[in-house]
């Protein structure tokens, strides 16, 4: 794990030597390592109106240009549609309005945290010890509050409040291990480059 890195939006990422790091390929969707129930009610809208039309998921994915098995994972709440599978999917089944509807009540099962970091933030409630290297900011299980949110406040694009406060709220119950393990130790030794803010730096050396 000590290849690992974790940027911004509180998500692990390979590195180089210099630092740099990108964000591995992903497939078409991210499967939900936990779905929530919004996904399985989305997904159980889909599949009602599909048997309702007499199409197959090949049909259906036929109709709105996605693979069947694509049609599949969502109907069983296990991939999060976009915008476009949404519009499609409204027009084949018949225009109901019911999935659009529906769809703006999607969560994820674990809000606030990047779809391709939730394996290594269970990890950290599992792991016995841990070892990260940071060269740019300080880990996040180690960051204040006011840390934390200036550098959600600081990445491009702009988050809105809601998704702001969601990463916010994560990332500070990821903390939470720290806490109930009163054997826990931790060591940092950090040059951030955060442009946090005096104040925030001052809460972060005293946290």
């Amino acid at each position: 794990m000590d290849t690992e890195d974790e940027d911004s939006t509180g998500a692990a990422r390979s590195t180089g030597r210099d630092g740099a790091g990108a964000a591995p390929p992903t497939a078409e969707y991210e499967r939900e390592p936990h779905p929530s129930d919004s996904l399985r009610t989305f997904g159980a809208f889909v599949q009602a109106l599909r048997e309702h039309a007499g199409l197959s998921r090949a049909d259906l994915g036929e109709r709105v240009s996605y693979s069947k098995h694509t049609v599949e994972s969502i109907e069983l709440g296990r991939r999060m549609p976009d915008q476009t599978f949404v519009e499609r999917a409204e027009e084949a089944l018949g225009n109901t309005g019911a999935l659009r509807k529906a769809a703006r009540h999607l969560t994820r099962g674990e809000a606030g945290l990047a779809t391709w970091f939730r394996r290594w933030a269970r990890l950290e409630r599992e792991a016995v010890s841990l070892c990260t290297y940071e060269c740019r900011l300080v880990p996040g299980l180690l960051q204040s509050e006011a840390y934390a949110r200036a550098v959600f406040e600081g990445t491009i694009p702009l988050r809105t409040d809601e998704e702001l406060e969601a990463q916010l709220t994560a990332r500070m119950e990821r903390q939470t291990t720290m806490r109930e393990r009163p054997k826990c130790r931790s060591a940092s030794s950090s040059k951030s480059r955060c442009s946090a803010g005096s104040s925030a730096m001052h809460k972060q050396g005293a946290h």
